[in-house]
């Protein structure tokens, strides 16, 4: 069976990070969006890596 995420926001995340890494959620279930907090494990899903070297705005 494939895992259902979750539609957490319909509409994009606009933030002004840092430089550093960040982990997006990709389940949707994650109580810190956009960012993960661990809801994923057991749900078939892995959260995706962002490395930024300077601040930036994401979308």
């Amino acid at each position: 069976m494939e895992p259902t995420p979750n539609i957490a926001q319909k509409g994009p995340y606009g933030l002004d990070l840092e430089a550093g890494t960040y982990w997006w959620c990709a389940c949707g279930y994650s109580q810190k969006q956009p960012f993960c907090d661990g809801s994923h494990r057991g749900r078939g899903f892995t959260p995706v890596k962002l490395t930024l070297d300077a601040p930036k705005k994401v979308w």
